[in-house]
């Protein structure tokens, strides 16, 4: 992989310049970070890049500032005025780092970038696609680590989620748009008191974030000079946000992919369902009530739900148990690698099935089950866990047992006590018999 290079160049059809990086010496050159994506440079105005008396990285059109770094004047003291501009870093004489381009991706993710957040600063960093293919403008989309519960990541068209990755497991992302082969060696996800972020460790992948939303994986090929895609999530409809509503699933395996309710379940609308209208998702055969008749139905290899709640350092009997005495508790998951524990509660959205997913063990009522169910299509397999049942056996094996010793012990105490009555009535006999002798 050659070197980035720092360039003014034109993008598009716009006659605009605008900053950017790029490989150096690529066969096609690639803009991969744009700084002044909002505030493009005319071409025929002459351009300056330049560190202001502030020690703010500026970029003149003509007169104007059309882009500043905008560097708190504080953070540059005056016995330091002289910054140095090395590609995209921009650092003081005591080489403290003032800005640098990496802490503000555009559409791409690179090796040293990072995608999360920082809890001291409250820097979110993220990806924001393109408004088009040859307009750099910051587009709809935007890819950014979800704040609201577990590691995740999520596509937001403005403010709606577009789509979402599976929870991070404690050593990678299981399921997801960001879960590849080949990209899950080479991911590393920080926690640490200052940051939680993502970021990639080798040079030759790169994620980009289209101006469709979707997300590429690409990969360099040294011996063939060229990029190759690793992974287009565009194809998989089954990763857009919830287009199966509450209690549903969407099997990836049918063609075209088909929305299903879990077992268990029914459409809230059929109308709806026939109409291939998923949004308003299912509803419980029977109301679930909170008692020993409640099963877990394990869905093999899936997209888990959103909004889950982490628990570490559980065996799996105890992340099971977690949830069965919280009648709230609708579904838990777990990683035997990690010893992580994901609950869920109340409704289970954006259910998918995945070939590299993990299993999920929904909370079921068994009189409510009956045969009202299929998911057969997608070769995924079913089968129903009753927590309580091995508690039972055992009950039912102890209960055996002691009515068996029970038994043999009444049957022991009375063969005994009738044999002690025959030789008491004898014995008494005897006495009397000396007694009248004597007499």
């Amino acid at each position: 992989m050659e070197h980035l290079l720092l360039v003014f160049s034109v993008l598009g059809t716009l006659n605009k310049l605008y900053l950017g990086i790029w490989y150096n010496k690529m066969p096609k050159q690639t803009f991969v970070w744009v700084c002044n994506r909002k505030n493009p440079v005319t071409k025929n105005f002459g351009r300056v890049l330049k560190i202001s008396n502030e020690g703010n990285l500026v970029i003149l059109g003509g007169e104007n500032v059309m882009w500043s770094s905008n560097i708190l004047v504080s953070d540059v003291t005056i016995e330091s005025p002289v910054a140095v501009l090395m590609h995209y870093i921009l650092k003081n004489r005591n080489e403290a780092v003032l800005w640098q381009s990496f802490d503000y991706p555009t559409d791409t993710l690179l090796p040293g970038m990072k995608i999360g957040l920082n809890f001291i600063t409250g820097h979110d960093y993220h990806l924001t696609s393109w408004k088009d293919y040859e307009n750099p403008e910051p587009g709809p989309y935007s890819l950014s680590m979800d704040h609201r519960g577990p590691i995740q990541f999520v596509i937001r068209n403005m403010s709606d989620i577009y789509m979402r990755s599976n929870a991070w497991d404690g050593s990678t992302f299981i399921a997801g748009f960001l879960n590849h082969s080949r990209l899950t060696m080479y991911n590393t996800v920080d926690v640490n008191d200052a940051e939680m972020y993502l970021t990639l460790s080798i040079s030759q992948f790169r994620i980009v974030l289209i101006p469709t939303g979707d997300v590429n994986v690409v990969y360099w090929v040294e011996n063939s000079n060229m990029w190759i895609l690793l992974r287009d999530v565009a194809s998989n409809e089954c990763m857009h946000y919830n287009r199966r509503g509450a209690f549903g699933i969407c099997e990836r395996g049918s063609s075209p992919p088909y929305c299903n309710c879990l077992p268990g379940f029914r459409p809230h609308s059929q109308n709806d369902w026939d109409m291939r209208n998923w949004s308003g998702g299912c509803v419980r055969h029977k109301e679930l009530t909170c008692d020993e008749r409640n099963e877990f139905l394990r869905l093999e290899r899936v997209k888990g739900p959103d909004y889950s709640v982490t628990f570490t350092d559980l065996s799996m009997k105890e992340c099971e148990m977690k949830c069965l005495w919280n009648c709230s508790c609708a579904a838990y998951a777990y990683v035997n690698s990690t010893m992580i524990c994901l609950v869920w509660a109340g409704k289970l959205i954006d259910i998918s099935d995945h070939f590299d997913g993990f299993d999920l063990y929904v909370r079921a009522d068994e009189t409510g089950l009956g045969n009202k169910f299929s998911l057969s299509s997608t070769g995924h397999s079913t089968s129903f866990i009753n927590p309580r049942n091995w508690r039972i056996w055992v009950v039912l094996v102890l209960c055996i047992t002691v009515a068996f010793v029970s038994l043999g012990s009444i049957y022991y105490r009375r063969t005994r006590n009738k044999k002690r009555r025959k030789t008491n009535r004898l014995g008494f006999v005897v006495i009397r018999c000396s007694h009248r002798l004597n007499i």
